[in-house]
């Protein structure tokens, strides 16, 4: 739900996103790229199992909350591949590629899970009343901070604990995906933009900047 535009290295100038641009000064920028579906869970499908959607996947678009649905069992994930090669994995954030115990991260090659099952949750409540808690493995883990902080500071965790081993960090931020939540002095940084979905987009989308900040600084 991040759009090209909105990150600076891509022409956005209503806000900068330094640590986004850092990203793409520093790496590969994609100027003409797609991906394997327009949707959430398919598009993760694709990422993590390299292989097309339509392939693999017994539903179209996206499961809804409390579906038995998933990516199949026995696909293996890049998160399996990796495990068996040794590296530690994580999965932190949103999921979406199954709710039950099967299709569950634990269950899928990660060794460890911090984040919400379904396609969309609250970034300041533990128990969303439509989407489920927040968990950690199987476990309610209560959210004592913006979400889309909780998971950088869970990734540098992760990244310091494990920096002289191999490791995989699957970080699906979920921002600035819906709901539309945004904390207030973030929001006062782009008090110059209209009041309404645009100016809490645009706030969501700088604290993911320094979200991104801090794990790549870890």
């Amino acid at each position: 739900d991040l759009g090209y535009g909105d990150v600076s290295a891509y022409g956005g100038r209503d806000f900068t996103t330094p640590h986004l641009d850092a990203l793409a000064a520093a790496g590969v920028r994609f100027s003409s790229a797609y991906v394997a579906a327009p949707v959430c869970g398919p598009s993760r499908a694709g990422l993590l199992t390299g292989r097309h959607p339509s392939r693999i996947l017994s539903f179209f678009g996206n499961p809804p909350p409390g579906s038995t649905l998933g990516v199949p069992p026995e696909l293996p994930l890049l998160s399996n591949h990796l495990q068996r090669a040794g590296y530690r994995t994580a999965a932190l954030g949103k999921w979406h590629l199954g709710e039950t115990d099967r299709h569950h991260p634990l269950a899928r090659g990660f060794d460890e899970f911090y984040g919400f099952l379904s396609g969309m949750h609250s970034y300041t409540q533990t128990d969303d009343p439509r989407w489920g808690p927040i968990l950690r493995g199987r476990q309610r883990e209560e959210l004592r901070q913006y979400l889309t902080f909780a998971l950088a500071d869970e990734a540098c965790a992760f990244v310091l604990r494990e920096r002289r081993e191999p490791f995989f960090l699957y970080l699906a931020f979920n921002a600035p995906h819906a709901p539309m939540e945004a904390p207030d002095d973030y929001l006062a940084k782009v008090a110059h933009l209209p009041a309404g979905m645009r100016r809490t987009n645009a706030a969501m989308n700088l604290a993911l900047d320094d979200a991104v900040g801090r794990v790549m600084a870890a």
